[in-house]
């Protein structure tokens, strides 16, 4: 996670790890948003998401909690 910090603060990152990070933390955010998971499962796709950046956001897009559908 440093080391994409610093790429990204001295220009070598370039425009995909910028959307990498946006992406992560929207992820992040949207995991700590989640009604339907205890606070343990947000912790461990949180951390999945920012140890293992491309698939942890991959995992998370496919297999993460879901917000319950409304109906009407």
């Amino acid at each position: 996670m440093l080391e994409m910090f610093q790429r990204l603060a001295h220009g070598g990152g370039g425009f995909w790890l910028f959307v990498h990070f946006v992406l992560a933390v929207w992820a992040v955010y949207s995991i700590f948003q989640n009604q339907t998971s205890g606070g343990l499962a947000k912790a461990l796709w949180a951390c999945l998401v920012f140890f293992f950046p491309g698939g942890g956001l991959i995992l998370w897009f496919f297999f993460g909690p879901k917000a319950p559908k409304k109906l009407g």
